[in-house]
């Protein structure tokens, strides 16, 4: 993959067609779409800066309309990745090369998402009558051999947990995105350089206090301004687990602990769900006792942005 990113940047002609192909493969593995599709404009991003990208996505957005137009498919489609996944990336990028800090880059990411969010509501007005509406069929074809009561009751569950789940996703899949693009780029330019940036990374007090204003203004009111604030707080819970796994990496890096100690973490956060919100907790707390003072590990580098940094 190192090979990929650094002929991605050897040259426009180059960055065009891996980004096309890449794309178009995202498009046949939809669960990938971020990885495969983003991460490579989040590199051209951070390496040649959002002018370059911009071009970058016209010409990609052409050629994937045209392939889909050939394989008979809507090239609509290519619309999806220019809003859905190209344009959020892009701006996250761009954020984390101009500011070289990950916890702006995840603050941005939030703030998409609650656009997003907010979008929701602002055109369709019920959010949840409408997912249930698009839910129903999938549910009631998935599980045809049971009860009807029984796909009601999971479709109820279900259905106010979605529109928060989907936004908590989004800044997930943006900032996955994004440093897997960083990695690569320390990887190829400033080895060891994505480790102690992502240790260091620290949101702002004001994304904690304003993950404690939805949190109660949920509780406390009701009708969609508390559905809306509800799934606020799915958004909040996401970005917060990030600067958890910062401190818990900071941790074992500054004590000198085994790296299995990160694995152990990384096992129960797959088996055990409810260490993601543990993890989101230690970051809500950190958050909110630095105040967006970043983590050192050692003395920053001085050397030129060619040697690292995310400007070309």
């Amino acid at each position: 993959m190192l090979a990929l990113a650094r002929y991605m940047l050897s040259g426009r002609s180059q960055a065009l067609a891996a980004t096309t192909l890449l794309n178009l493969v995202a498009l046949l593995i939809p669960p990938t779409a971020f990885i495969v599709g983003g991460t490579p404009v989040a590199l051209v991003t951070l390496r040649k800066g959002p002018l370059v990208t911009v071009q970058l996505l016209a010409g990609t957005f052409l050629l994937v309309a045209a392939g889909l137009l050939l394989a008979g498919l809507s090239p609509l489609l290519a619309l999806g990745l220019l809003f859905g996944i190209w344009l959020p990336v892009m701006l996250a990028a761009s954020i984390l090369r101009r500011q070289e800090s990950q916890g702006a880059m995840l603050t941005m990411a939030a703030l998409l998402a609650a656009l997003f969010v907010s979008l929701m509501y602002l055109t369709l007005g019920d959010v949840e009558s409408w997912w249930r509406g698009y839910l129903e069929p999938q549910f009631a074809a998935l599980l045809a051999d049971k009860p009807d009561k029984v796909v009601q009751e999971l479709l109820e569950g279900a259905v106010p947990l979605v529109n928060g789940v989907m936004a908590a996703g989004l800044v997930i899949s943006i900032t996955t995105a994004t440093l897997l693009a960083r990695w690569y780029q320390a990887a190829l330019f400033n080895p060891g350089g994505f480790g102690d940036e992502f240790r260091a990374l620290s949101l702002p007090r004001s994304v904690a206090l304003a993950l404690v204003i939805s949190m109660f203004g949920a509780f406390l009111l009701d009708g969609l301004i508390s559905q809306w604030l509800r799934d606020l707080v799915f958004v909040g819970t996401a970005v917060f687990l990030f600067q958890g796994l910062a401190l818990c990496h900071h941790q074992v890096k500054q004590r000198g602990w085994s790296v299995n100690w990160l694995v152990a973490m990384y096992l129960l956060i797959i088996l055990l769900p409810q260490v993601l919100l543990f993890t989101a907790c230690l970051g809500f707390a950190d958050a909110w006792l630095r105040g967006g003072e970043a983590r050192l590990t050692r003395p920053p580098d001085d050397s030129g942005p060619d040697d690292g940094s995310s400007k070309d």
